[in-house]
């Protein structure tokens, strides 16, 4: 039961069972539970809130994905796509809006891809780390840096 549970969280709920690109599959799920709790739960999105689920989420998916490692009896499986659905909420860190932004969203989405695939220093680096927190800390890196990119667009822009 604990396997298929941590397969489960690993996987995105399955979204990481999609035949083609597997990691975007992941973080459109992502984009879909920002949404979520935008629509039904926003307080869950003030800073601190928001701060505290990728905190969790990033602790039960570094678990999730160690366990994906034996569970599909491989490095990194691309089955494994809750690093996207982390990294994606973390680019999305303090986006609020009583509309939702969805320039912000899509903008958002691509630069974590962007970021995600091509793993600019240091986050190619982090990939070396044994086990889930290889899995997970890259795209914690990747998130990072297209948050930053987001806020200075958004900032510049006047979004």
């Amino acid at each position: 039961m604990t396997d298929r549970v941590a397969i489960l969280i690993a996987t995105g709920l399955g979204s990481g069972y999609s035949p083609l690109a597997p990691g975007t599959a992941g973080s459109a799920l992502s984009v879909g539970l920002w949404l979520a709790l935008q629509r039904w739960f926003p307080f869950s999105l003030t800073i601190p809130a928001h701060l505290g689920l990728i905190l969790g989420l990033t602790l039960v998916g570094i678990w999730a994905s160690t366990r994906s490692e034996s569970w599909f009896q491989e490095v990194d499986p691309h089955q494994t796509v809750i690093d996207e659905v982390i990294g994606q909420q973390i680019t999305y860190l303090g986006l609020l809006a009583p509309v939702i932004p969805w320039k912000s969203l899509i903008l958002g989405f691509f630069l974590f891809r962007l970021f995600d695939i091509w793993k600019p220093y240091p986050i190619r680096k982090i990939q070396d780390l044994h086990g889930g927190a290889g899995i997970v800390l890259d795209d914690v890196g990747a998130g990072i840096y297209a948050f930053l990119v987001l806020l200075a667009v958004r900032k510049f822009l006047h979004w």
